[in-house]
């Protein structure tokens, strides 16, 4: 056999492993949806999740015009239609992908979680040739499961959020900038940049691989890289594209709150932020998984000596690490746990950097290879007993089949909706009309933004319509003609605009008519009929022409200023 034929026997071998570990990763996802119960629940799993689905059909139907001469035009139209849109507030690169998804599969919530199945398939894949490549296929194998198991991951992989997209690009892009270190090439320093360029615009979370580069160098003392062309000719990708966007939606981002989710400070930092990131990636992971990666960190890099013999795949791997942990310690956003995703790719890489060490140390008793798979086997069962946990929580459903009624009940013509509920109510029923429509028909306005007045992050909330005369004006002013009104509002979000709103349509029953009380489910809990829907009378005109909403009003009653 020839030198030719003989890679290219290589390759087809590295391409079929590839695509079998993809597939069964995948089908170790795939499997856990639905006992998770991901395709039975709305979009309820997190207050942002019904913006980024709507704000993906938004891209969706602007690739679909092939008229690209106004985004900004388009997202202001759409917007009016469905208040969900996050464009500004967040960068392009997820809604664009999800997007060209729902082009190819066709949209609804399901396909959004069939994307990030193939996704966090992708992610768990790198993990299994990253592991096989710095220690052995086993050690790829007991990483790629054990991130696909733990309930970060799978909570993540429940939601149409970011995270498993920007899991993978931080990875992606920090195994890149290793191979630069390792070969000083520009091709691989462009490539760290560019990589970074996207998954910065992918989530504002990958900002932290600036720090990346600085804390590898630290940790394997070679400094001299920062005479390499290549290092600074990496950040070329960032600064030409993710300066420009951050600066041009900075006011716009800053306009809704999106910067003031709790307190800055040193405070906020060390008696607040850093316990609660510590204590998530221990749910995330579990304790025994949590003490094979210290051993291996100890092992792959700390006990390492002199500096410059550290691998620089451990190194990154690390700095990726610590730099995400850090960037979310110190930016004034809401704490939550979805955010460490994106630590547990290398958390488990050196979990099975543990258990080779341990491995070694019993060779002389025990053969290494029943070894490893004993600590492998019982690492896997440690972790399935004591952390992992499907995201039942997160189902919440009931919208859907809401908006197909009234939807029927009209004849399909479009609407003016008023929602009043809590923010992922609201956010859920502006997804489900959103879903329904093929394209952007009805207005949907929620309560929350047009009678309270809040940003983002429940900030400046007013009573805009403070008696029954002004907000009966407002109602017949847009016109609305569609009111839905949830009970099941929890009392620290309980303003007086709703118990108006509910004693307006009691009270004028010549002007509205409930046409149907709905089920819902929050949080596993299920509510029969809660949500009240209400109809312009008489109902069976609304099935004849669609209002005509004046919106120049709606566009001033909007709290999102840029979108005015």
């Amino acid at each position: 056999m020839n030198f030719r034929s003989f890679a290219g026997s290589a390759t087809a071998v590295a391409v079929g492993e590839g695509l079998a570990a993809f597939a069964i990763l995948l089908g170790i996802i795939v499997t856990l949806h639905p006992l998770g119960s991901a395709y039975t629940s709305s979009l309820g799993g997190d207050w942002d999740e019904p913006a980024h689905l709507v704000t993906s059909l938004m891209a969706r139907d602007f690739i679909a015009g092939l008229d690209f001469r106004n985004p900004w035009q388009f997202a202001q139209q759409y917007y009016y239609h469905y208040p969900k849109v996050m464009i500004g507030n967040w960068p392009p690169v997820f809604y664009g992908a999800l997007g060209i998804w729902f082009l190819i599969v066709g949209a609804s919530r399901g396909a959004g979680m069939m994307f990030l199945a193939v996704v966090a398939a992708t992610t768990a894949s790198v993990i299994y040739f990253t592991g096989k490549h710095l220690i052995g296929r086993w050690a790829g194998v007991l990483a790629a499961v054990l991130f696909v198991a733990s309930p970060l991951v799978q909570e993540a992989s429940a939601r149409v959020m970011c995270e498993h997209l920007t899991t993978l690009g931080m990875l992606v892009s920090t195994l890149c900038f290793a191979r630069f270190a390792r070969t000083e090439r520009l091709s691989d320093g462009l490539a760290f940049g560019t990589v970074a360029a996207v998954t910065i615009l992918t989530h504002n979370n990958a900002w932290a691989l600036g720090m990346v580069p600085g804390l590898t160098l630290a940790l394997t003392n070679r400094w001299y890289l920062v005479r390499r062309l290549g290092f600074w000719l990496a950040a070329v990708p960032v600064l030409v594209t993710c300066v420009p966007w951050f600066v041009f939606t900075l006011p716009l981002a800053t306009a809704n709150g999106a910067f003031t989710g709790r307190a800055d400070g040193v405070a906020s930092v060390f008696v607040e932020a850093v316990p609660s990131y510590a204590w998530y990636i221990y749910l995330g992971v579990g304790l025994p998984v949590l003490i094979f990666a210290l051993l291996g960190v100890w092992e792959t890099i700390i006990r390492v000596k002199p500096r410059e013999e550290v691998a620089l795949q451990w190194a990154a791997l690390a700095g990726l690490a610590i730099a995400t942990f850090v960037l979310h310690c110190v930016i004034p956003v809401p704490i939550q746990s979805r955010f460490m995703v994106l630590v547990i790719p290398s958390v488990v890489l050196f979990s099975a950097a543990g258990v080779d060490e341990i491995a070694h140390r019993l060779g002389s008793c025990l053969p290494t290879g029943v070894v490893r798979v004993g600590l492998a086997l019982t690492l896997m069962t440690a972790l399935w007993v004591e952390s992992f946990a499907l995201p039942l929580q997160l189902r919440n459903h009931g919208y859907e089949a809401l908006v197909r009624d009234v939807m029927a009940q009209v004849s399909n013509v479009p609407q003016v909706w008023l929602i009043s509920s809590e923010v992922i109510g609201e956010g859920s029923l502006v997804a489900a009309v959103a879903l329904q429509e093929p394209r952007p028909s009805s207005y949907v306005l929620r309560a929350t933004v047009i009678l309270g007045g809040k940003d983002m992050y429940w900030h400046n909330m007013q009573d805009r319509f403070d008696t029954l005369a002004k907000l009966d004006g407002f109602l017949d002013d847009m016109p609305v003609t569609i009111i839905v009104i949830d009970d099941q509002i929890p009392p620290d979000l309980h303003f007086p605009y709703q118990d108006r709103l509910r004693k307006l349509v009691a009270s004028e029953g010549d002007k509205w008519e409930l046409i149907g009380s709905y089920p819902q489910t929050k949080g596993g809990i299920a509510f029969p009929n809660s949500l009240h829907v209400f109809a312009r009378r008489p109902v069976a005109s609304l099935s004849i022409a669609a209002p005509v909403i004046q919106l120049d009003r709606l566009r001033a009653l909007m709290v999102r200023t840029e979108l005015r």
